[in-house]
């Protein structure tokens, strides 16, 4: 699962009904006092990339493992709301070789490092 600010605001979420919503593996949504909604999520997934790779990912290197993930949403004026949710994908590198070059002579190495944040306002929430 990646945990991106959308998979945090989810449609499911901000019915606002249940108190406490399982939505995916290590996210959770939990509704206090009828207009918040709160969710926190954390996401783990084996190094996509392999050593032997680096070089066909240099213009995309998603390398990152974890993420961590918090949000809310306050229902407002009724059928409006407002939501904030931020997401860390924690810093993670993978060193390859580069296999244009001599063995050994060269390395590859991709590294990321992430912040997300999203605000968003949504008009004709139901309750």
């Amino acid at each position: 699962m990646a945990s991106t600010p959308s998979a945090a605001r989810s449609t499911e979420a901000r019915s606002f009904r249940s108190p406490v919503t399982i939505r995916a593996p290590r996210l959770t949504s939990f509704c206090a006092a009828g207009d918040w909604a709160w969710r926190a999520g954390y996401s783990y997934g084996e190094q996509p990339i392999a050593a032997s790779e680096v070089l066909f990912n240099i213009l995309a290197p998603g390398v990152i493992e974890q993420h961590l993930t918090f949000g809310f949403s306050k229902l407002v004026k009724g059928t409006q709301e407002i939501s904030l949710a931020i997401t860390r994908a924690l810093s993670k590198s993978v060193t390859g070789p580069n296999p244009l070059e001599v063995p050994g002579l060269q390395s590859i190495e991709l590294k990321m490092d992430q912040w997300d944040f999203e605000l968003s306002w949504s008009f004709g929430i139901r309750k």
